[in-house]
């Protein structure tokens, strides 16, 4: 009877064991998937800002926006030099 007894609980407490860990395993899944589309909508998020950049920092645009804030492009530039 002690030997019934000590297979039943055996074989449940590692029921119970295999259930807590298919939970987990489930649970972590869920996880990954969750932040598999999060990295997704943040390569999306990233593509569209630098679109965003790339069309501020346009030299083509720049230079029609230049004339508004009164900037003028330098042929020539001189730079500060040190001879000796």
């Amino acid at each position: 009877m002690r030997f019934v007894l000590l297979v039943l609980s055996v074989v449940l407490t590692g029921g119970i064991f295999y259930i807590f860990g298919y939970n987990s395993l489930v649970g972590l899944r869920h996880e990954a998937k969750t932040l598999k589309q999060d990295i997704v909508a943040m390569q999306t998020k990233n593509a569209e800002l630098k679109n965003e950049l790339y069309e501020i920092i346009d030299p083509v645009a720049l230079q029609k926006l230049a004339p508004e804030f009164g900037l003028v492009l330098e042929e020539r530039p001189m730079y500060i030099g040190y001879t000796r």
